[in-house]
C-alpha cells in the first residue's frame, strides 16, 4: 500500500495528461501524445467499442524499420476491450488501464522512485476520480466543445509527427514507449475522458468560488497568501568598520524619510568604507549593492522583517534592526506592504479547491457510483523487472 504522499504526487489535476505529455518526450527517445477527434461518447459501451483510428499506416515509402524496433517487455493476455472501470455512462477498458499504468510506471521510474508503489492502485483511484467529473459534468450539461476536439486533433498530430520520425505507425511508436501493447485507439479514449473530467473540474471545483469568495479569502489569510517587496543592506557585513560610523549610519537611517534618503545613506556609508572609490565607482557600485539586496515578493517568515511588514509598516517605512547576539545591524526599506502576489488568485483558488474537492468527492461517491471489475484489472500483465518478455 502506498503512502499518502506518495499517492498525492499522481492523484491530481491534470495528472495525466501532463505525465503524457513528459513521457512521450523521454521514453525510448520519446515525443509528445494524441488522440483522435471524435465526440465524446456517452454511454459505457460507445466507450469500449469501435475501431482503431487509421492514422500513422505504413507505406511503401516509409517503412516500419524492424531494426529500430525493441522486443516488448511484457506480452498481454488479457482482453483489452474488456470494461475494468465504470459508472453509468463512462469507463474505462484494461487496455486503457494499461495505458494510464504504463505512464505511471515510466513516469515514476523516470523521475524519481520512493519505494514500494501500487500503480494498479495509484491508477484505479485516479480513472474513479476522472470517471466522477464525467458524470458530473454530463449532469451539469458541460459540453465537449469545438475547443476540446481542437485539442485533440492537436494531440494526435503531435503523435503522428513523433512517429514519422522513425517511420513507425502510431500502434508501433506506442508500443514501443511502453515495450507493451498499447494502442492508439485505447489512448485517445482515456485522454479524452481524462481531458473532459479535468474541464469539468474547472468548472465545478475550481471555478466555482466567486471573485468575492477569493478577495474575502486573502483579506482573512494575508500572511498565508501576500508578499512584499524591500531593500536591505547590512551595516556589519564586513571587517574592521570603525564602531563611530556605524553609529553615525544608524543616526542618519534614522532621520530618512525616503527612497532617496535611504540610498544616499548607502552612498555615503559605502564611501566611508572604500575611501578609494571615485564618484563614478560608487554609482555603480551603489547600483550593484541595490540590485543584489532588493527583495521582490517576498512571503512570510517567522521573523523580525516578515512582522514588522505585515505588523502595520507602510510603502516607505525605514526600519533599522539589531541582532547583538548574532552581531547584525539591518537596515531595511520597505518598497511596498503586503499586497497581492503575481499568482495570489490562481493560489488561493487552488487551496479552495482543495478544500472543495474532498466534498465534492464524497457527494460523487454517492451520486455516480463507480464500480470495478477486480478479476479485469487483476488479468493485466504488469511487467516486473526482472521478467523477460515473451518472444
Amino acid at each position: 500500500m502506498m503512502s499518502g504522499p506518495v499517492r498525492k504526487i499522481f492523484i491530481r489535476r491534470a495528472a495525466v495528461i501532463g505525465l503524457t505529455l513528459c513521457l512521450l518526450l523521454c521514453a525510448c527517445g520519446n515525443q509528445a501524445a494524441s488522440s483522435e477527434s471524435e465526440s465524446l461518447p456517452q454511454t459505457a459501451a460507445d466507450m469500449t467499442e469501435g475501431e482503431s483510428p487509421a492514422v500513422g499506416t505504413e507505406t511503401e515509402e516509409s517503412p516500419a524499420l524492424p531494426s529500430q524496433t525493441e522486443a516488448l517487455r511484457q506480452h498481454q493476455a488479457g482482453d483489452p476491450q474488456a470494461v475494468a472501470i465504470f459508472s453509468e455512462n463512462y469507463s474505462f477498458t484494461q487496455g486503457e488501464i494499461l495505458y494510464l499504468y504504463c505512464v505511471f510506471y515510466d513516469q515514476y521510474y523516470y523521475y524519481t522512485y520512493f519505494g514500494d508503489v501500487d500503480f494498479l492502485e495509484m491508477v484505479g483511484e485516479y480513472a474513479e476520480r476522472c470517471l466522477y467529473y464525467c458524470e458530473a459534468g454530463r449532469a451539469a450539461g458541460i459540453p465537449f466543445d469545438a475547443e476540446d476536439e481542437a485539442f485533440m486533433d492537436q494531440y494526435r498530430r503531435d503523435l503522428e509527427e513523433q512517429a514519422a520520425e522513425y517511420n513507425w505507425d502510431v500502434d508501433t511508436f506506442l508500443s514501443q514507449c511502453f515495450l507493451t501493447e498499447v494502442t492508439y485507439a485505447e489512448v485517445e479514449a482515456a485522454i479524452r475522458k481524462i481531458h473532459y473530467s479535468e474541464k469539468a473540474y474547472d468548472a465545478l471545483v475550481y471555478g466555482a468560488p466567486t471573485q468575492q469568495d477569493v478577495e474575502e479569502e486573502f483579506e482573512s489569510n494575508l500572511i498565508g497568501y501576500a508578499c512584499f517587496d524591500y531593500i536591505y543592506f547590512n551595516l556589519l557585513d564586513g571587517e574592521d568598520i570603525p564602531s563611530s560610523l556605524i553609529q553615525e549610519e544608524k543616526a542618519r537611517l534614522n532621520e530618512a524619510a525616503s527612497l532617496d534618503d535611504f540610498k544616499a545613506c548607502i552612498r555615503l556609508f559605502l564611501q566611508e568604507t572604500e575611501p578609494s572609490l571615485t564618484e563614478e565607482d560608487t554609482e555603480k557600485r551603489l547600483e550593484e549593492f541595490l540590485e543584489a539586496h532588493t527583495v521582490k515578493a517576498a512571503v512570510w517568515h517567522d521573523d523580525d522583517i516578515s512582522s514588522w511588514a505585515f505588523g502595520g509598516a507602510k510603502a516607505g517605512d525605514i526600519c533599522l534592526m539589531e541582532d547583538k547576539e548574532l552581531n547584525r545591524l539591518f537596515a531595511y526599506y520597505l518598497i511596498e506592504a503586503p499586497h497581492k502576489g503575481e499568482n495570489w488568485e490562481d493560489e488561493i483558488r487552488t487551496v479552495l479547491a482543495k478544500q472543495a474537492e474532498e466534498d465534492f468527492l464524497e457527494d460523487a461517491a454517492e451520486r455516480y457510483p463507480v464500480q470495478k471489475d477486480e478479476s479485469v484489472l487483476e488479468s493485466i500483465a504488469l511487467y516486473p523487472e526482472e521478467t523477460e518478455a515473451a518472444p
